[in-house]
């Protein structure tokens, strides 16, 4: 009677990681009556208390015999009303009488009402053959079961209260165990911070693990910032691993420049390391480089994870771990917990994804709501401390507020050139950025075209925007500005800093979505007027 409907036992598993809340729910589905199949009925099993008498129908001192009434589990169909058995039981397993009743009674009074005429029709002669009772007496009985049906819904409250009542001493138990196990986990935690504030602080030996959600070729920010973070403190002199994914060739073309496919994990790391030497001007940086499998997902317009990442790193290296954008990497995870894993884990926040799953396609203010407590809950389970980049994301739980990334020496170089008196910007404006719905490009559309219409009526000439960049909603952008007729050009991605950009005099963005722009930090380094929403 007080077992759990089958199927709800996922649900129970799904939440083992919080043991107090799992007991709760245990207690609560283990009060559910067991169903098999389809349900039969909505009456509560009721009792008839006889006492035995002896054979001149004097009433005896022994025990009191009960009398059981149940619904079967079968039923029939008997012209256009569905019939249903019921059955009286003895405590000793007597049968005494099967009731067949209708089933088209709406509420369990009118079913309770109907059972106890029946029962006082058709159980009286039984029970005084039963009892050796008189008439009376038998049509009392008959009164009485009636007023049990009608009571049951009270005795089975009853009963679930006292087995509630039962449990109690093991629900104390392992709630207790929970208990006792968090608290260990938080003076374990402790002792971990405080080992490495001490190493850090005496200057010791420590790793740092930074494990990020993308990779070059793809030039985006959670690929370029985190390998330069890597480059500089290994270059500093720490011991440092950085983590990034590794897909397959046959989705690189979705990402990666034309013409840039790799093979092997090995190719690409020759990539990422001539890159920093060229581009970035890094050949004495000594660190690893390690790749864990990761899926491109198109509804996302991101890198997933595949499986547990921890398993590709060394145990031995344990020390801090830098988690680059801790809510894209752990919303599938599902392996040990990172804060146990590392003695310290830092979440840096890259990407406003409560705005992306607001105005995406397939997206939506339900879906943007559901996913803030999600990486809120996320962000605690999982990192010491969260770095937020600007005040623009959502609020999360042991956070501040610092801009930790930079720009390449390369882009500083270009701004002192055009410090000169000399120097003069032979073009206009242009935007570099994935070509996404998501990154503003309605909005640049948009305005482009209140200036097209200000420029018809003064005589202005109009303004073009040339557009560096490629992604999913590229050709619905171009037949945007097509159909608008706008001055607005589209041509391959290419790093900002390559000639072709240094002689833009504008750059613009009109995303709503930055949380700390990259390509405006460089932008600016380049000595370059920036247009940006004013926050």
């Amino acid at each position: 009677l007080f077992r759990p409907p089958a199927g709800l036992d996922v649900m129970v598993s799904g939440i083992c990681c919080r043991p107090a809340v799992a007991a709760l729910l245990l207690a609560v589905l283990a009060t559910l009556p067991r169903v098999h199949g389809r349900a039969v009925s909505t009456i509560r099993p009721a009792t008839v208390e006889q006492s035995p008498r002896d054979a001149e129908g004097t009433p005896t001192m022994g025990p009191r015999r009960l009398c059981r009434f149940r619904p079967l589990t079968s039923e029939h169909q008997s012209g256009d009303s569905r019939q249903m058995t019921l059955r009286l039981d003895a405590s000793d397993g007597t049968n005494l009488i099967d009731v067949p009743t209708s089933r088209d009674a709406r509420t369990a009074d009118q079913q309770h009402q109907l059972v106890a005429q029946v029962v006082e029709a058709r159980l009286s002669p039984l029970l005084q053959h039963s009892f050796a009772a008189e008439p009376e007496e038998s049509d009392a009985a008959g009164s009485l079961l009636g007023a049990g049906l009608r009571k049951a819904p009270e005795r089975a409250l009853r009963r679930i209260t006292r087995w509630i009542r039962l449990q109690n001493p093991g629900m104390w138990l392992i709630l207790a165990s929970a208990l006792v196990a968090h608290q260990r986990s938080r003076t374990d935690k402790g002792v971990e911070l405080q080992s490495i504030h001490t190493q850090v602080v005496g200057m010791e030996q420590y790793h740092i693990t930074i494990v990020t959600t993308a990779s070059l070729p793809w030039m985006t920010g959670t690929a370029i910032n985190p390998l330069l973070r890597a480059a500089y403190l290994a270059k500093a002199g720490k011991r440092v691993t950085l983590a990034v994914p590794w897909i397959h060739p046959s989705e690189q073309a979705l990402i990666f420049p034309a013409g840039l496919q790799f093979e092997t994990p090995e190719e690409q790391e020759a990539h990422v390391r001539k890159w920093l030497q060229e581009r970035a001007g890094i050949r004495s940086a000594d660190f690893t480089i390690l790749f864990y499998p990761g899926r491109y997902n198109n509804y996302h317009r991101s890198i997933l994870p595949l499986g547990d990442i921890t398993r590709f790193l060394d145990e031995r290296e344990s020390d801090i771990c830098i988690l680059e954008e801790p809510e894209h990497l752990t919303w599938y995870y599902h392996g040990p917990n990172w804060r146990h894993r590392f003695k310290l884990v830092v979440g840096i926040v890259h990407t406003n994804y409560i705005y992306y799953a607001r105005t995406m396609p397939g997206g939506g203010r339900l879906q943007a709501s559901l996913l803030k407590p999600l990486n809120v809950w996320l962000c605690q389970a999982y990192c010491d401390k969260v770095v937020k980049l600007s005040d623009t994301l959502q609020p999360l739980p042991r956070a501040i507020v610092c801009n930790v990334h930079g720009v390449r020496a390369e882009f500083l170089d270009i701004g002192r050139k055009t410090d000169s008196r000399f120097h003069t910007f032979k073009r206009g404006a242009y935007f570099l950025g994935k070509v996404l719905w998501a990154k503003g490009y309605g909005f640049l559309i948009d305005y482009l075209k209140e200036q097209k219409a200000e420029a018809d009526l003064s005589g202005r000439p109009r303004i073009q925007v040339d557009v560096y960049g490629g992604g999913e909603d590229l050709c619905d952008v171009q037949r945007a500005a097509q159909d608008a007729e706008l001055a607005l050009e589209f041509h391959p991605a290419v790093d900002h800093a390559s000639h072709a950009l240094r002689e833009y005099k504008v750059f613009i963005n009109p995303s709503k979505s930055e949380v700390l722009s990259t390509a405006t930090a460089e932008a600016l380094a380049m000595g370059k007027y920036v247009v940006i929403q004013r926050h």
